[in-house]
């Protein structure tokens, strides 16, 4: 029977190109051959010819029991353990009686292997390796039996075994290549059990633990069995990175619409596993009055809430089943600010498994750009991505499905503030879904306008962009067209020449339209056209519009044709002037009468005589308190262009105070007259202008 072998191909590293092979003989499998000094596992070799000995440098390393290990590394002479079988032929100083004893812990021999390959002539010699078995012999493997974790650190335990004296033990990160070995080593002792903590790790983490003991020989064991494990989580160490959007208010409310994003935490920053997000709006107030107050959790990276128009702040914090992250405080203004562009160009290409976005961030100053995707199939599902300010484009790679359709939306961010974004429908089989569609041009002169429409695009054909050339002969000017332009203009143009404009799909054209520029002379003629046609439809308009008044309206009556309605129109109210004016609606008019003044002058204050027929004298009944006099009479002399006056004040009037009249435009003078008390004295006549007159007069008591 021959040697039991067994294949484990572990790579130690992502460039490892060298794989081992360990082949495993039992001391049982040896048979003696008929020179008493070979013992073979196939009795076939035991005629060996030496000289087709290839020597190559094997590893041995044996047990303490009748199994002994034998690997070596992969050589380019050898093919693969599966297409081969191997011999193993033990030649000794000494005649040997029985092969199954020799491999013990004192023996010496050369070791040569022989393969033997499934295609005719496929084999081979290698050796001979001289063994001595004192050196060669190594310790047990160990058998790690617990492991337990906190934040931090790793507690392992093992049993000691036959030859162990001391252990040493080594970990590594899961997704990490390299080990880190413990520098001290574990005394241990046959059948007691040793435990030993590994201090200093990062929380939330994978970590792969193994260890390897020496025995008496001083040949150390075999590495154990890694085993894998992870640290305890511990509360987020990092605030989150919080951005707000404030939309003002709408016709219909009155409440701003507030928008917060906030970018994830990252593994080491998070230690652990986020199980959501904490919101806490708060508005503030002035004297107590009723503030709002929002709490929540979500577990997504944007929310939206409306607030009232009050200063406010906002506090984010991440959660995981350790605690929360320290707060991001936010102060909210009740006024928007500066508003922030949109990004331009953007644009999505499908490559294969995944998208790449594109877009200009040449007119932005931002900080960073925030990329959200979701499915049209699972809208609740959002996924994001956040790159710094200087990126013009990122690739989705994660949470991409074919035949599903996402919207890529893209948000400029400065600091606090987040701009609004800019979208776009995708997929994987035809990139960008919508299109440039209804091209149209405007000709004024030498300049054209072309413009198009955005629509969705049901053709399922994968467009890398867009582009819009103006064509003339082999003249061509190029211009780009992405989702946030609707229209371009060329300007310049050749007159009496004839252009196309034409849509461009990468090479192929969607839409064409041909058109030819007026010269300058016929634009010059059909603008003058139009200047004269309007010049002689305003003439008939103000012709139409006198007839219309002279002859087909009716005749109203002049009321200043009358000596009534001059009457009517123009009394001359005497102003009792105070510098402080007073209100009409503080006065209640008790009494008007037409004609001639109250019995009882003032000797110093003139009158109105009695011939003077169109005088008109008010009198106002001023409110009853200390400061004020009695009723106080306002005379206007008659004047055939006279208007009603107003008195203009706040307050009845006071000892030396001013009151000022405003009368119709007069040349007539101002009569006052007043009990015993008030003194009236006419002031200076300002002279007027088209409409007004304004006298001004001295009140004493």
């Amino acid at each position: 029977m021959g040697p039991k072998m067994k294949t484990s191909c572990q790579s130690n590293g992502p460039s490892e190109t060298c794989h081992p092979c360990e082949l495993t003989l039992q001391a049982k499998d040896l048979k003696l051959c008929d020179n008493k000094c070979i013992c073979v596992s196939d009795l076939r070799d035991c005629e060996a010819d030496s000289s087709q000995y290839n020597p190559v440098s094997l590893n041995i390393s044996c047990y303490l029991n009748d199994l002994c290990l034998l690997s070596y590394s992969w050589n380019p002479e050898l093919v693969n353990c599966e297409d081969t079988t191997y011999s193993f032929i033990l030649n000794f100083s000494t005649e040997r009686h029985h092969c199954p004893g020799v491999l013990n812990g004192f023996a010496n021999f050369n070791l040569t292997l022989r393969r033997r390959g499934r295609q005719l002539g496929d084999k081979g010699w290698f050796g001979p390796h001289l063994v001595d078995m004192v050196h060669a012999v190594k310790a047990p493997v160990p058998t790690i039996t617990t492991v337990k974790s906190s934040d931090d650190s790793l507690s392992m335990s093992w049993t000691g075994d036959i030859g162990h004296e001391k252990c040493q033990v080594r970990y590594r990160v899961s997704t990490d290549h390299s080990w880190t070995q413990v520098p001290e080593d574990v005394p241990v002792n046959y059948g007691q059990s040793v435990d030993y903590v590994i201090k200093g790790l990062q929380p939330y983490t994978n970590y792969c633990v193994s260890l390897v003991c020496v025995g008496e020989t001083g040949q150390p064991s075999e590495w154990s069995d890694e085993i894998p494990v992870m640290t305890l989580e511990r509360a987020p160490s990092k605030g989150l990175e919080v951005c707000y959007h404030l939309r003002p208010p709408s016709s219909s409310s009155r409440h701003h619409h507030l928008i917060l994003m906030w970018k994830a935490l990252n593994m080491h920053e998070a230690t652990g596993r986020i199980l959501g997000y904490r919101v806490a709006y708060t508005s503030r107030t002035d004297g107590g009055g009723l503030s709002q107050n929002v709490t929540f959790n979500t577990t997504e990276m944007k929310t939206e809430l409306n607030v009232w128009e009050q200063e406010g702040e906002v506090t984010v914090t991440a959660f995981n089943s350790a605690g929360s992250s320290p707060p991001s405080l936010l102060r909210i203004h009740p006024l928007p600010p500066q508003a922030m562009s949109t990004v331009r160009s953007l644009w999505v290409r499908s490559r294969g498994d995944f998208l790449v976005v594109q877009w200009d961030n040449s007119s932005l100053p931002v900080s960073g750009f925030a990329i959200e995707w979701t499915s049209h199939t699972n809208p609740e599902s959002k996924h994001w991505r956040w790159v710094d300010g200087h990126s013009r484009s990122a690739d989705l790679t994660e949470h991409i499905l074919p035949l599903q359709t996402y919207t890529v939306s893209i948000y400029p961010i400065y600091h606090s503030l987040c701009g609004p974004p800019q979208s776009l429908p995708v997929g994987l089989e035809h990139g960008v879904h919508s299109k440039p569609d209804k091209l149209h041009i405007v000709v004024t002169g030498d300049v054209v306008t072309a413009g198009w429409e955005w629509v969705m695009d049901g053709s399922h054909i994968r467009v890398d962009g867009y582009r819009l050339e103006l064509r003339h002969g082999r003249q061509e000017q190029v211009f780009p067209v992405w989702p946030d332009v609707r229209q371009h203009t060329f300007p310049k143009l050749q007159p009496h020449t004839t252009y196309s404009v034409h849509l461009l799909a990468d090479n192929l054209t969607q839409n064409i339209i041909t058109f030819t520029v007026v010269g300058y002379l016929e634009a010059i003629a059909t603008a003058t056209s139009l200047i004269s046609l309007s010049l002689v439809l305003g003439l008939f308009a103000i012709l139409y519009k006198t007839l219309y008044k002279d002859y087909i309206l009716s005749q109203v009556a002049n009321p200043q044709a009358s000596q009534l309605g001059q009457w009517l129109l123009k009394p001359h109210t005497e102003e009792v002037v105070e510098k402080n004016i007073l209100k009409l609606e503080d006065f209640l008019v008790t009494d008007l009468q037409v004609g001639r003044c109250f019995t009882e002058p003032d000797p110093e204050s003139p009158c109105p005589s009695e011939e003077e027929d169109k005088s008109t004298c008010f009198i106002l009944s001023l409110p009853r308190n200390e400061s004020t006099g009695p009723a106080i009479l306002l005379c206007c002399s008659g004047c055939e262009e006279s208007f009603i006056g107003r008195l203009e004040s706040s307050r009845v009037p006071s000892e030396n105070s001013q009151i000022k009249s405003t009368l119709g435009c007069c040349p007539g003078c101002i009569q006052t007259w007043a009990p015993p008390r008030l003194v009236f004295t006419v002031g200076n006549t300002i002279e007027c202008d088209n409409d007004y007159i304004v006298n001004t007069f001295a009140v004493q008591h």
